[in-house]
């Protein structure tokens, strides 16, 4: 019985190494991954890119007049300079992120502002932190109140300053 459990030991560490071993590359095999050129990749962006803009355009405006221009804050950041005074009100599914100076946020009835660096939801008159995400889950007048001289946002999506 005991010779039994002995070579039981044995065989299960033998199993164990050569699972390990099997399972491992431990730098004794060559990488099957290929090379990616950034030409390559910058070509499969741009296609992507266009993908994204013609897919919007048809599900957002069916007459297909909607410029590049408007396509193109949905899918990337626009740069807003601000002043004090000024409301960014975020449009739903906006995304904004305060680059500089200080503001406070603006909450509607329904709840505030997502703070997605911070998993945690911005009440009214609330400081917003510098280069935290915000997003406006619906379209109620949800935004930011800048409170210094001046100050620049970055936002994706519908937007507008009052």
């Amino acid at each position: 019985m005991k010779n039994r459990v002995v070579l039981l030991i044995i065989l299960t560490g033998i199993i164990s190494t050569i699972v390990f071993f099997g399972t491992t590359k431990l730098g004794f095999t060559e990488s099957v991954d290929p090379l990616v050129t950034q030409s390559y990749v910058e070509m499969r962006v741009e296609e992507l890119k266009t993908y994204l803009l013609e897919e919007f355009a048809k599900s957002n405006d069916s007459s297909g007049d909607t410029s590049n221009e408007e396509l193109e804050k949905y899918i990337r950041f626009i740069p807003v300079e601000l002043k004090v005074g000024d409301n960014l009100i975020g449009g739903e599914g906006s995304e904004i992120v305060l680059r500089s100076g200080k503001a406070i946020s603006i909450a509607s009835i329904d709840g505030g502002l997502l703070d997605v660096t911070d998993g945690t939801d911005l009440n009214d008159n609330e400081n917003v932190m510098l280069n935290h995400m915000l997003v406006i889950p619906r379209s109620d007048n949800r935004g930011i109140r800048i409170i210094s001289a001046s100050a620049y946002a970055m936002v994706k999506g519908p937007y507008e300053i009052k």
